[in-house]
């Protein structure tokens, strides 16, 4: 998750749309409002758990960013709360008490823990619906859901889609890992966005050989690009590969400075 200003994120931000679910509600503490506009829901542990939590913003959740790697876990819940003016209320529904949600608020209205009262109309693995409410002399909270349950999901684009196979920004991923593979530390600066020249310039030489050595080690064989977007200077490249015969589903973050594109960063997801 990205930290901004608030007011650019409501204006760069899609509003959600019905397919991800509505909800609505307001928390006061402490003798400050302030009114929540999203939510998303997700399962305690991914894939396996029967425990539901519901993360309800006071600022629209940018989707594109929290989907990218394909699933929702507790990374891009907890940038939620990195967000710059950003007040999150974490609910958590446990199945063996359904009338009770324990919930925790942390952002720019302050922060609080408590249990409260929970109205579910709908708990199914992928929906949950229903209301919260809780009160505490002034301070008080309600939160109205209806939300899908975000595991696995189809990352969303930003931009436009990337064509078969990736295009220009697929080449310049695989020409990325070749150079890398490489080893040859002059083939690899090349690689780097200028600000990464500059410490890749500034390392000791054992530093440096330790460093071109981990990059060589954690190369992806095997690597098919099959998706992404680009959107003026900033780029996702969705690929396939494997890493000690396991496959994986990678994703790499591209960058376009004075007319270049660069790799800032892969992630992969076994």
């Amino acid at each position: 998750m990205l930290r901004a200003c608030p007011l650019l994120l409501l204006s760069l931000i899609p509003l959600a749309s019905a397919a991800d679910g509505t909800a609505k509600g307001s928390i006061r503490l402490s003798g400050q409002s302030v009114e929540l506009v999203d939510a998303i829901a997700t399962p305690f542990v991914s894939g396996r758990s029967s425990t539901l939590q519901v993360f309800a913003t006071s600022l629209p959740i940018d989707r594109v960013e929290l989907t990218e790697d394909g699933r929702v876990n507790m990374l891009d819940t907890m940038g939620l709360e990195g967000i710059e003016g950003n007040t999150v209320v974490e609910i958590t529904l446990h199945e063996r008490s359904p009338a009770e949600a324990c919930f925790k608020v942390m952002g720019a209205v302050g922060s609080a823990s408590a249990c409260a009262g929970a109205q579910l109309s709908v708990r199914e693995a992928t929906r949950v619906a229903g209301r919260i409410e809780w009160s505490q002399g002034d301070d008080r909270l309600a939160v109205d859901f209806d939300l899908p349950v975000l595991d696995e999901v189809e990352p969303r684009i930003r931009g436009t889609r990337l064509p078969a196979g990736g295009g220009e920004l697929g080449q310049v991923v695989m020409r990325n890992f070749a150079e890398l593979a490489s080893g040859d530390g002059a083939r690899v600066r090349a690689t780097l966005p200028p600000d990464r020249q500059a410490i890749f310039d500034g390392m000791a030489p054992e530093a440096r050989a330790m460093a071109l050595q981990r990059m060589r080690d954690a190369i992806p064989t095997g690597v098919e690009i099959v998706g992404g977007w680009v959107d003026g200077d900033d780029a996702r490249v969705h690929f396939d590969g494997r890493r000690a015969e396991q496959a994986f589903r990678g994703l790499a973050k591209l960058v376009r400075i004075d007319g270049k594109w660069y790799v800032t960063g892969t992630s992969t997801r076994f």
